[in-house]
């Protein structure tokens, strides 16, 4: 077992599991606690070639403004456009973009290859190669 331990496919493996794992509960926190909210797009913000768009909202008062969690290669909304999001006030500095399942699907899929790269080093292990 100290040969599963100690094979780097397994600690990356847990790695992008537990990171996984971390996006699909900050998912169904937002959804399930989080209170929507009417934004307004402000501006945009760059990164990398992808684009967030940055919204102003208010929440219990205070008005707040912030990136969306999740961007596009291309702009899909204009500045004045209103969008609504999900606002839990635990997560500070992120917003969720009601109805984009980006960040579901980066989650799923970090967790389906975190778990492949747990599983190989078991099966080898257990005298299963491939």
């Amino acid at each position: 077992m100290a040969e599963v331990f100690g094979s780097m496919d397994f600690w990356l493996g847990v790695i992008v599991t537990v990171a996984a794992l971390v996006i699909l509960v900050k998912r169904v926190v937002m959804n399930s606690k989080g209170k929507q909210i009417t934004a307004t797009v402000v501006e945009f913000s760059e990164e990398r070639g992808t684009i967030f768009p940055v919204v102003e909202f208010e929440y219990e008062g205070t008005v707040h403004r912030m990136t969306t969690g999740v961007g596009n290669d291309k702009q899909k909304v204009d500045i004045g456009q209103t969008m609504e999001i999900r606002y839990h006030p635990s997560f500070k500095n992120y917003v969720m973009q009601v109805g984009n399942k980006k960040d579901l699907y980066i989650g799923l899929g970090a967790l389906v290859c975190g778990l492949i790269l747990v599983i190989i080093p078991i099966l080898r292990f257990s005298g299963i190669n491939f």
